[in-house]
């Protein structure tokens, strides 16, 4: 069975963890990346209320064993829009052969960061059809 990983950010301290999901640092083989500025925006780039400033995916490919990924994105919030589409994040893997780890979780405000992955919250939920437009309804 799939499941998809619901975090949803800035609402209580971190209430479960399991073997599926972690909390690392990034692992020394990732090369760090520049986040290109966010001047000027092209009305064209901005997706409900989001412009993605950087998606990148690297991959480690043992001599033996599984490959592992490491996915890193960085987003400017454009709108209230925006701001409710990034407010929870949801990765889809299956717990039978799959974990998630998070390294950071950081939201950039007037010049600060601020880490957000302590005061984030998990919730485990059966992969649902209308998950992307935020509907649950509970059938399996």
């Amino acid at each position: 069975m799939k499941y998809s990983l619901l975090l949803l950010l800035l609402l209580t301290p971190n209430l479960f963890a399991s073997d599926q999901v972690a909390f690392s640092p990034a692992p020394e083989w990732v090369t760090g990346v520049d986040i290109p500025g966010d001047e000027e925006i092209p009305v064209s780039k901005v997706k409900n209320g989001t412009h993605y400033l950087h998606f990148g995916r690297q991959v480690r490919v043992p001599p033996a064993g599984e490959p592992e990924y490491y996915y890193r994105y960085t987003t400017k919030i454009i709108n209230q829009s925006g701001l409710d589409d990034q407010s929870q994040i949801n990765v889809g893997f299956d717990p039978v052969y799959e974990q998630v780890i998070f390294h950071k979780l950081n939201v950039l405000r007037n010049g600060e960061t601020i880490n957000k992955l302590d005061s984030a919250r998990i919730s485990y939920l059966d992969q649902e059809n209308e998950l992307e437009q935020q509907l649950y309804n509970g059938i399996k």
